[in-house]
């Protein structure tokens, strides 16, 4: 499963490994951020042998939040809450030491990340190819049930003897339109107007119009998640 190729972002005191598979001028991207989600990138790994996808893993230590030294602090993030501003300001934390990082770092940090953000976001695409987000979603920690009720959903597709942890959670209404045609997961269209800013990669993809799909499965079922994968690409791919 080793890349293809290792790509360095270097930011101000520090550097960033990307990871990249597939032909980069892919119609379609697969997004891996978070890096304790190891069955989610294996499973992405297989469709790019399988679908004209370039794959770009964001996480290049096997944990969910990524680490970054600025100035000599040393600062943690969410790589899928850093696409907005508040989303980073939310997510950005300062780890080790007593003392609260100065006004200055603590400006310097979230400069460094949302530098880092963008030159991802331009090896996601900069916005011309739709996405996938490959995530594994383990013991109920994001149920499908839990998006049904939320505001932001405009339709779902709930298959009652599937386990609620594998879904697909779409924000192409296209895409949508293709996965329930044949409906063999759970799906749910999120209305990209009433989707609150949490930092997300589908809300930066809401905000340059984007099609994105994020696949969630649970990790013991990698070649359900192999499959989801193939069926979101699929439903992005042109015709």
């Amino acid at each position: 499963m080793s890349p293809d190729r290792v790509r360095a972002v270097s930011l101000s005191s520090d550097r960033l490994d990307v990871a990249l598979w597939g032909d980069e001028s892919a119609p379609v991207i697969i997004a891996h951020v978070h890096g304790n989600e190891q069955v989610a990138l294996h499973a992405a790994a297989q469709v790019v042998g399988r679908r004209p996808v370039r794959l770009v893993g964001l996480a290049p230590q096997p944990r969910r939040r990524q680490r970054i030294r600025v100035a000599g602090r040393l600062f943690d993030f969410d790589p899928n809450r850093m696409w907005t501003l508040a989303g980073r300001a939310a997510t950005l934390a300062c780890l080790g030491g007593d003392a609260q990082p100065t006004e200055r770092e603590q400006a310097a940090a979230l400069a460094d990340l949302a530098d880092y953000a963008e030159r991802a976001w331009h090896l996601l695409g900069a916005g011309q190819r739709p996405i996938v987000a490959a995530h594994n979603n383990a013991d109920g920690l994001l149920p499908v049930d839990a998006l049904l009720g939320e505001p932001a959903t405009l339709a779902s597709c709930r298959i009652p003897h599937l386990p609620p942890d594998d879904f697909l959670y779409v924000c192409h209404p296209p895409a949508y339109e293709r996965l329930t045609a044949l409906p063999f997961a759970h799906a749910v269209l999120r209305d990209d107007t009433r989707a609150p800013d949490d930092g997300s990669l589908s809300v930066r993809c809401a905000h340059e119009g984007v099609p994105y799909i994020n696949v969630e499965c649970h990790p013991a079922r990698g070649d359900r998640n192999r499959d989801l994968l193939l069926a979101a690409v699929d439903a992005l791919l042109p015709r």
